[in-house]
C-alpha cells in the first residue's frame, strides 16, 4: 500500500457547479475534478515551503487571519497539469486548452460537500453561504513564463491547509474509467478511516445529485450544448448497471484504495407496515458496505504525473533559493538518503529552513545563497538531522510504545522537543540575562527582516509565548542562529530530561 500523506477536507468533495440559471447545477466534467484536485494538492506540496512559520505552529493553530496575510497565488508547471488532464505534446492549442479548463472553474460557485458530512459533523467549518456554495478558484492565468498560475481565496485556502474534518485523498484520478469515482471513493474514504464497515443511508436523490444525474441537473456536451441528464436514470437498476458497476470496476483496480464495497438498497415503503405486500417497491435510499482487499492487491505501483507534483514543489522552491533550473534535478538526486519517503521527508526539511535563511537581510545582496545552501543545509545537516530522527523514533518505539511511528509522528514530536529546549533554555536564565536576551532578540528581529514578521503584536512577550504563535517559531530560529542550538545533542539532553536515561 502507498504510504499517501495529503490530507483533504472532506467538505472539498462530490462537487457540483451553478449554471446560468440560478436553480441549475451543471456536474463537473473529468477533467476539471482532475484539475481542481490537482490545484489541491499543489497547495499541499507547497504552501508550507513557503511559509514553514505556519507548518510549524500546527495546521490546526493556523488562523484566517495568518492566510489572508500572506500570497494565495500558485503555480503549477505547464507540461505537468497538460499531462495530468490528458493532453500529450506542448502545443499552444493544448496550453490554450488547459486553460480553458481553470478559466471554467475560475470564479464559478461550486457547491461543496455532496453529501452533507462536513456541514453534519463540522463545529466551525462554514463556507460562504449556508448551502454549501464557495468559489474555489478566484482567477487562473498562463503569463508564458512556463508556469499555470491559480489564485485561490483566503477563505478557501484556510480550509484547504487546516479543513477541520479531512480524509486521506487519492493523489491519482488519472486511471479513473468513470468521472463519478473520486467523488464516492472520498465519501466512502471517510467511513473507512473511522473504521466503519458500513456508511450512512444516502437517499438516492442525494446521490444521484452528486453522480450529476438528479433532475434539474444539465451537462454540456463537446459543441457546448445543454443536455439534461436525469431522463435516462429513474431507476435504480440503470444506475447501478451504468454507474455504480464502473466505479466498482476503478475501485477494484486501484492499489491506493485499501477496500472494495457493495451497494445496499431500502425504500421508505419497506419501513413501514402500509408498505408490506406490496410487491416490488422503488429504491430511495442507497448505503455502501465498505470490504476490505486481500494485502496483495494493495501493493505499491510507480505514481503517475500526479505524484511530480511534489517534485515541481521542490523546483519552484530550490530556484527560489538561488538553485539554477538547470541544476535542480541534480540537487535533488545529492541528497544522499535511500529510503525515498525519509529522503522526501528531509528535502521539506531543508527547504523550510533555507526559507528562513533565505528571509535574513544578511543573506541577500551579493550573497550567493544558493551555494551557502546547497553546503550547509543540503549536504551538512542531513547527517545531524537523520542522527535526531533515529533518537526519536527509538523513544517513541521505547518510551510511547508507538510501534511504527509515521513522519507526521516524528515530525510533530521533534517540533514538541524543539519547543521544550527553547522553554527549558528561557527558565535557566536569570533576570538580568532575560531581559538581555529579549533586547536582542527585538534587535535581531528589526535588523534581519525586511518587515515586520507578526502583525498585531505591539511588543514581545517571552513569557507568554506558546508553540502556537508565530513569534515563537521565529524565536527559536534566533536561538538557532546566534547560539547554535537544536544540535543532536541538545535533543538527546532534552530527552533525558525527560524520560531519564533512554538513550
Amino acid at each position: 500500500m502507498n504510504k499517501r500523506t495529503y490530507r483533504k477536507n472532506i467538505a472539498l468533495t462530490a462537487l457540483t457547479k451553478s449554471g446560468k440559471d440560478e436553480n441549475q447545477l451543471i456536474p463537473l466534467s473529468k477533467r476539471e475534478k482532475i484539475a481542481l484536485n490537482t490545484v489541491f494538492l499543489a497547495v499541499h506540496n507547497s504552501y508550507f515551503l513557503k511559509y514553514p512559520e505556519l507548518e510549524q505552529i500546527g495546521r490546526q493553530n493556523i488562523k484566517l487571519s495568518h492566510v489572508q496575510e500572506r500570497s494565495g497565488t500558485f503555480k503549477i508547471d505547464e507540461a505537468l497539469l497538460m499531462k495530468s488532464l490528458g493532453y500529450v505534446g506542448s502545443r499552444s492549442g493544448n496550453k490554450g486548452q488547459v486553460l480553458d479548463v481553470l478559466k471554467d472553474l475560475s470564479g464559478a460557485v461550486l457547491a461543496v460537500d455532496g453529501f452533507g458530512i462536513a456541514r453534519s459533523l463540522a463545529q466551525d467549518e462554514k463556507w460562504e453561504a449556508d448551502d454549501g456554495f464557495a468559489v474555489l478558484i478566484a482567477s487562473a492565468f498562463r503569463p508564458k513564463d512556463g508556469y499555470f498560475h491559480i489564485e485561490i481565496p483566503s477563505v478557501v485556502l484556510h480550509r484547504i491547509i487546516n479543513p477541520e474534518i479531512s480524509i486521506y485523498g487519492l493523489e491519482d484520478w488519472s486511471n479513473f474509467k468513470s468521472k463519478n469515482t473520486p467523488d464516492l471513493i472520498d465519501t466512502l474514504e471517510y467511513y473507512w478511516e473511522k473504521g466503519d464497515e458500513y456508511t450512512d443511508w444516502f437517499d438516492l436523490e442525494t446521490l444521484k445529485k452528486n453522480l450529476g444525474i438528479a433532475k434539474g441537473m444539465v451537462t454540456i456536451d463537446g459543441n457546448n450544448r445543454v443536455v439534461a441528464t436525469s431522463e435516462t436514470y429513474e431507476k435504480w437498476g440503470r444506475i447501478n448497471a451504468k454507474i455504480i458497476k464502473k466505479i466498482k470496476e476503478d475501485v477494484e483496480k486501484n492499489t491506493d484504495i485499501a477496500f472494495n464495497f457493495e451497494v445496499e438498497t431500502d425504500s421508505a415503503q419497506s419501513q413501514s407496515e402500509s408498505g408490506r405486500g406490496r410487491g416490488r417497491v422503488a429504491v430511495t435510499h442507497v448505503r455502501f458496505k465498505l470490504i476490505p482487499k486481500p494485502d496483495d492487491k494493495c501493493v505499491t505501483k510507480s505514481k503517475s504525473v500526479v505524484s511530480q507534483l511534489q517534485r515541481d514543489a521542490w523546483a519552484q522552491r530550490l530556484m527560489t533559493l538561488g538553485i539554477a533550473k538547470n541544476q535542480v534535478d541534480g540537487v535533488i538526486e545529492q541528497v544522499e538518503i535511500e529510503d525515498s519517503l525519509v529522503k522526501a521527508e528531509f528535502i521539506n526539511y531543508a527547504l523550510s529552513k533555507g526559507e528562513h535563511y533565505h528571509r535574513l537581510k544578511s543573506m541577500k545582496g551579493d550573497f550567493n545563497f544558493g551555494g551557502w545552501f546547497r553546503k550547509h543545509i543540503l549536504r551538512n545537516s542531513v547527517a545531524d538531522w537523520l542522527e535526531t530522527r533515529a533518537t526519536i523514533i527509538d523513544v517513541l518505539v521505547n518510551n510511547e510504545n508507538i510501534e511504527n511511528p509515521t513522519d507526521k509522528q516524528i515530525k510533530a514530536f521533534r517540533e514538541k522537543l524543539s519547543a521544550s529546549i527553547s522553554q527549558r533554555y528561557l527558565s535557566l536564565l536569570c533576570d538580568t540575562s532575560f531581559v538581555q536576551l529579549k533586547s536582542e532578540f527585538e534587535d535581531w528581529l528589526t535588523e534581519e527582516y525586511e518587515k515586520p514578521v507578526a502583525t498585531g503584536e505591539e511588543q514581545i512577550n517571552l513569557t507568554n509565548l506558546t508553540p502556537e504563535d508565530t513569534m515563537f517559531v521565529y524565536f527559536e530560529f534566533f536561538l538557532e542562529v546566534k547560539y547554535d542550538l537544536f544540535k543532536p545533542i541538545h535533543y538527546s539532553e532534552e530527552l533525558t530530561t525527560l524520560y531519564g536515561d533512554v538513550l
